[in-house]
């Protein structure tokens, strides 16, 4: 359940970034996603531990206040958060990033997996996505992006 959403929410952040027009994560590369460690706490959370291989050959950037909303067939699911990550200038190497996946309230654990494991319905959850972009010492943005579609991300990455 959690690995699913956790590469979601990567996905998510680099496609929103890339249709915001923030130059500079276009030269980014990254590579080699892997979930190191998933931690249930309680019956309604998830936390887990990724790590990425992070190339940046530009500026330092920051990526913070990381909240997506997923819903599926108009009712939201879960929440996933994710810790600010910061990707230092010409970096080249692992980035660790820690992520939450709560699951809402009027849903339960297993709805969640019950859409996570159907290629069909996971393609059709719809996510809600705000954080905020910052590049070296430059002003942070504030991001939202709102409906897009899993299946419309996986296609488009």
């Amino acid at each position: 359940m959690g690995k699913k959403c956790i590469l979601l929410l990567t996905s998510v952040i680099i496609a929103a970034l890339l249709s915001s027009g923030c130059t500079a994560i276009l030269k980014v590369k990254v590579s080699d996603i892997k979930v190191e460690k998933v931690s249930p706490k309680g019956l309604r959370s998830i936390d887990a531990g990724l790590s990425a291989m992070i190339d940046n050959p530009s500026a330092k950037m920051l990526i913070s206040d990381i909240v997506a909303i997923v819903s599926y067939d108009g009712k939201d699911i879960g929440t996933i958060t994710a810790a600010p990550i910061e990707i230092a200038r010409k970096f080249s190497g692992r980035q660790q990033i820690q992520v939450n996946m709560t699951v809402a309230d009027n849903a339960s654990a297993w709805d969640v997996v019950k859409i996570v494991s159907s290629k069909e319905k996971f393609d059709a959850c719809v996510v809600d996505l705000t954080f905020k972009y910052k590049q070296g010492s430059g002003a942070a943005m504030t991001i939202r992006r709102k409906g897009m579609k899993v299946g419309d991300l996986a296609k488009s990455l």
